[in-house]
């Protein structure tokens, strides 16, 4: 199964200048959470504003730079196998905005951290293809550590075909 795991604001604005809109604690737990012992695959952008394989997962970066390489890493150089490898488990694409898109037609869920505000980015998720039933949700208000307040938000595509 293929997820999506994506933080954005109000517009689906998820960065600017390959970098966050925001540094949200709560959410750094909550993807580490979901994430943790799973495979992760990213687009090269997103890796490089990483900076590092993510730990404790399998990291796979796609990317069209056939020189690519990294420590830790796996690189493939396009995206056929996804589907087909990703059967027997739940892998999560976590970024950037064109795998997101590559990927929305072939995905099951999304993990959404929805931002509760609009902030100026160059980088926004796609549209939600088909149809989507929120499956958990929670809540959680501005405070001390968190600038914005915030909602986990699963969304599972129905099975009906459109």
């Amino acid at each position: 199964m293929i997820s999506h795991v994506v933080a954005y604001g109000l517009n689906r604005e998820i960065g600017k200048d390959n970098d966050l809109l925001w540094r949200l604690p709560d959410d750094l737990k909550h993807f580490k959470t979901v994430t943790s012992g799973g495979t992760v695959v990213m687009g090269r952008k997103t890796f490089e504003s990483i900076g590092k394989a993510l730990p404790n997962r399998r990291n796979i970066v796609v990317t069209s730079d056939p020189s690519f390489e990294a420590d830790q890493i796996e690189v493939w150089h396009d995206l056929e196998r996804l589907v087909e490898e990703s059967q027997n488990e739940e892998w999560f694409v976590i970024g950037g905005a064109t795998l997101y898109d590559q990927t929305m037609s072939v995905t099951s869920r999304i993990y959404a951290t929805e931002v509760e505000s609009t902030f100026e980015g160059d980088t926004f998720y796609p549209e939600r293809i088909g149809s989507w039933t929120i499956t958990h949700q929670s809540n959680h208000p501005q405070d001390d550590k968190h600038a914005y307040a915030f909602s986990f938000i699963q969304y599972d595509k129905a099975d009906i075909d459109e």
